[in-house]
Parts: C-alpha cells; structure tokens; sequence
C-alpha cells in the first residue's frame, strides 16, 4: 500500500491519497496513477514499484529528473533507487512527493477512480486508519551553539534533561515516543496527560535551574491535538500534517505572526493549537492559556491561532 502526498508549489496545492498496488506511475499524461499537469514534467515521467519487499522508484528518462532526498539533499535518481518507509522526491522542479509504503489490514477501495489528478484537493480514506490524539514536541533550545563552544557542557545538559523527560514520561500512559536527539515527540490518548506532562517537565526543569550551577537548560515545547497514523508497523512510527503542525508551533517565533505578539518568549515557553484549547474547554485547565495570536506555519496555508501557557 503506498501513501502518496503531491505538494505542488504553483498551484498552491497539496493532497494525498491511498493506493492499494504493486506499482503507482506518475507523470503530465492523464493516464498515470498520479497526474501533475506542470510543463517541466514528462507525460510519462517516473514510477513506484513493490519488488521483493522493497519499494523502488525508477525514472523513465525525463527530461527534468526524479530526484530522492538524501539527508539535506536530494539526489538525482539514475533509472531506479530503493526507497526508504518513508522517503522524499521531487518530480522536474519542484514538485515534492511524499511517499509512505505500509499495509493496513483490512483496508479496501484506496484511489480515487482515475487517481491523483491536478483537480483532487482533498485527503482520501484517511479516517479509516488514523487516530486522534495529544500531540507534546520539545526541543532542547540553542544546543548546536552549545555545543561548538562546550561540547562536553552540551552533552550533559541533554542528559540531564532526557532523565527529567523520562521521569516525568514513565508516570503517564503515553501512547508514542521517539526522541528527536535534541527532545522529543510523543502522543497521549488523553489530553489532560499531555498537559499535565508538559506543566511537570517544565516545573522540573525549573527547580534544576535554580540549583544548579551549570547553564540553564532551556526548552520550548508545543502541544497540539489531531490525527496521526503508523507509517511503519515495525517501528510504530507516527506521520500525519497534524505532526508537523506540533513542530511548526513549538518552533515559532514573533516573525511569522500577522501582528506581532505580546509576551512571546523565545524560549522556556510552551505553546499550543486552538484545537487543543478547545478540547480542554470547558475544564478550568483552558484558563490557563492566553492568545498570541495568528501565525502562519511553514507548510500550511492557512494561519493558525496560537496560544501560550501561563507561567506560573
């Protein structure tokens, strides 16, 4: 099964369907699984295929390329290449495609009839499989800087701050968990979990800050509620725009508000979605939280409102 999400710049465009299959093509022609109408794409421009339990894209010699993402760069494709779980392309220019390979059991009617054309703008069957949770991201702030001047410093206050995480962590039943080397991700059923986690490890932190006298370990978080599904049963992997979402938020800063903020740290500071205030509402938590206002987040078309919780 592969999922596939087309991002395409020029037409202010991004969707995503489910196709059940040994093989997807893509290309300018109407006749592929996935149709990108762009000039710099061929009419039969590249394929994903299923073959002895790898997934492998192979470029049918377009005129503009298929290129992978190797690390920070993409690298052209030179007739096939193994793909990863979870792997980047670009098709020509710049249209990036997201490519997620999984089986869900179960799982019937996947595409669309006809596939991905240029006028789909709208996610498929994607209910059938994901699950909504509490999303919690933290981010251990300014480590690189850190780092070049005092790698040994550096790497005791991760360590410091991965036993504080853990402690707190280990008491709640969270669903997910995967460290991000300078914090983490993780999911909760529960939305109250996800707060409370978030509020222990900042007071946590705090208490170690004023004890010790080493520099401050200084964090942003961001908490966010939606869907996320598995993209690899292997590793129990989450994927889903309401994950970036989270990461988006606990990295913004006053620039990408539509008016600039009051009171927005940049860092020690725990942000988070509308979404997630309103599911705490009408419980006397959601009171704790004050409106920064829009910002618009790398990846999404729309501004989202963002809140900060109090400090204490």
């Amino acid at each position: 099964m592969w999922r596939v999400e087309v991002t395409r710049p020029a037409a202010l465009a991004q969707k995503a369907v489910l196709f059940e299959g040994p093989k997807v093509t893509i290309g300018r022609s109407d006749d592929n699984d996935i149709v990108l109408p762009e000039s710099h794409v061929s009419r039969q421009h590249a394929r994903l295929v299923e073959e002895n339990d790898a997934s492998v894209v192979e470029d049918f010699g377009s005129a503009n390329g298929t290129y992978v993402r190797k690390g920070d760069y993409f690298r052209r494709v030179q007739a096939r290449s193994v793909l990863p779980p979870h792997a980047t392309l670009r098709i020509g220019t710049d249209v990036t495609v997201e490519i997620d390979t999984f089986r869900t059991p179960g799982t019937t009617v996947i595409g669309p009839a006809g596939g991905l054309s240029a006028a789909e703008s709208s996610v498929r069957n994607i209910r059938q499989f994901a699950k909504e949770q509490a999303i919690l991201v933290l981010d251990l702030c300014e480590s690189s800087r850190m780092a070049s001047r005092n790698e040994m410093m550096a790497f005791h206050l991760k360590t410091r701050l991965q036993m504080i995480t853990d402690a707190v962590l280990a008491g709640l039943a969270v669903d997910f968990y995967k460290s991000t080397g300078d914090g983490f991700l993780a999911t909760f059923g529960n939305i109250g979990e996800a707060l409370e986690a978030a509020k222990e490890i900042r007071a946590r932190i705090r208490k170690r800050n004023s004890i010790s006298r080493n520099p401050p370990i200084n964090i942003r978080m961001a908490l966010h509620v939606g869907k996320t599904y598995v993209v690899n049963e292997s590793t129990g992997d989450i994927h889903g725009s309401d994950v970036n979402m989270a990461f988006r938020l606990e990295s913004v800063q006053s620039d990408a508000f539509l008016a600039k903020p009051q009171q927005l740290p940049k860092k020690d500071r725990i942000l988070c979605s509308r979404a997630f205030v309103e599911r705490l509402a009408p419980t006397p938590a959601a009171d704790d939280f004050v409106a920064c206002g829009q910002a618009c987040l790398k990846g999404f078309r729309q501004p989202v409102e963002v809140f900060r919780l109090k400090s204490d």
